[in-house]
């Protein structure tokens, strides 16, 4: 019997130490947590947690994208440039419309932005690493100089005003409004990075893409000769 139960003990403990090396960054998360609560009382209060989630959103949305090209094997140091450089497009374009625009369409025309500055200059990151045989880091970093001197030239080097509230309703407002909170508890922006990360999560673990990209990640060769398109 005794066996019994030290081989049960040795198996949690074996599948314990299996899950905190897989799980590595989440495990140091929770511990820092911890620390920060026992640390200070206020660290774990619903409104701090809520400011947490709102300043953290823009930083897990550019992580996002990133995670994709780290799991290839790649590095890109431009995201906060382009990331800038998309606010700035969007800013100046949403100026221009009409003071009474709904949320929806100012949303959609942020978004909308955010994905083909995103999206062009991914184009130029991939071509020059895929096309020109460019190292990542020098491609990127001509791409975060370029980001960074547009952003200059259409802001004039002052931030981007004239905008209404309702341009930054994506980012500013709150859901669940309540008598003891009534600007809201729940960040619009939050729900967002929920989406982006439960989509970016199926494609990793559920589509073939997935495959491929964690295949290019682990020996880029052997995954050419299998038939993925590693220049992708």
């Amino acid at each position: 019997m005794q066996k019994v139960l030290e081989g049960r003990q040795l198996k949690f403990t074996d599948k314990f130490l299996s899950f905190v090396k897989q799980n590595i960054v989440f495990c140091v998360l929770i511990v820092l947590c911890i620390g920060f609560a026992i640390g200070n009382s206020a660290f774990l209060k619903a409104t701090n947690l809520i400011n947490l989630t709102t300043q953290m959103a823009i930083n897990a949305m550019l992580s996002i994208g990133l995670t994709y090209v780290i799991i290839t094997g790649g590095i890109d140091i431009s995201v906060g440039a382009v990331g800038a450089l998309a606010g700035v497009i969007a800013a100046l374009i949403c100026r221009e419309l009409p003071a009474d625009t709904s949320i929806l369409v100012m949303a959609t025309v942020q978004l909308l932005v955010a994905t083909m500055v995103g999206t062009i200059f991914g184009a130029f990151n991939g071509l020059m690493v895929t096309g020109f045989k460019v190292v990542p880091m020098i491609a990127t970093l001509a791409s975060l100089n370029i980001a960074r001197g547009l952003c200059y030239i259409f802001s004039g080097g002052s931030s981007v005003s004239g905008l209404t509230s309702t341009y930054s309703w994506l980012g500013a407002a709150r859901l669940i409004k309540t008598e003891n909170k009534p600007t809201g508890w729940l960040p619009v922006i939050t729900i967002v990075v929920l989406i982006f990360v439960i989509i970016m999560h199926i494609l990793l673990s559920k589509t073939v893409f997935g495959r491929h990209v964690y295949a290019t990640g682990s020996n880029i060769n052997v995954a050419h000769l299998c038939g993925v398109n590693t220049n992708k």
